[in-house]
């Protein structure tokens, strides 16, 4: 049995098919749309000068109180920089971060400490939230773009 909420019936036939599941033993069960009308877009210009981008990430932070917020970064380099910037600025706050190549044993001390809720804010890659269901998540950020419409949806799709 697989279960997903953003595969396209177009993945799901090239995974079937790279599994070698013949057609008459697959069932594609469809259930609903992906809008989610009790979700917030919102973009804005990213102020990079003298750090404004990361006070503007800040003041939206503290606008959720206890909730807790994801800001996935593509590259490395930004979620390091994001995640020096904003614990400069959230002192009390519990942050924590999330990239593929980080140990098996950190993964899974930061995935127990964000399932726990000790940790209230998480800096990631793509990596982080496949098979992830958390709640009281408030807030996600793109400090960079997704890499693809399925991707935002599934990382917005975290936001409740």
């Amino acid at each position: 049995m697989m279960l997903t909420a953003t595969c396209t019936f177009e993945k799901m036939i090239l995974i079937r098919e790279s599994l070698h599941i013949r057609e008459n033993e697959f069932t594609y069960i469809y259930t609903s749309n992906q809008v989610r009308s009790e979700l917030v877009y919102e973009v804005k210009k990213k102020h990079e000068r003298n750090g404004k981008v990361f006070d503007e990430i800040k003041s939206l932070i503290d606008e959720i109180q206890e909730g807790r917020a994801i800001i996935y970064c593509a590259h490395k380099e930004e979620y390091h920089k994001v995640l020096e910037e904003l614990q400069k600025r959230l002192k009390n706050k519990n942050i924590d971060e999330f990239f593929g190549t980080i140990a098996s044993e950190d993964k899974n001390r930061v995935l127990e400490k964000w399932n726990r809720e000790i940790t209230r804010i998480i800096i990631a890659t793509t990596a982080f939230g496949m098979g992830i269901n958390t709640p009281n998540v408030r807030l996600v950020i793109h400090y960079t773009f997704p890499t693809s419409i399925s991707n935002l949806i599934q990382q917005s799709g975290h936001a409740r």
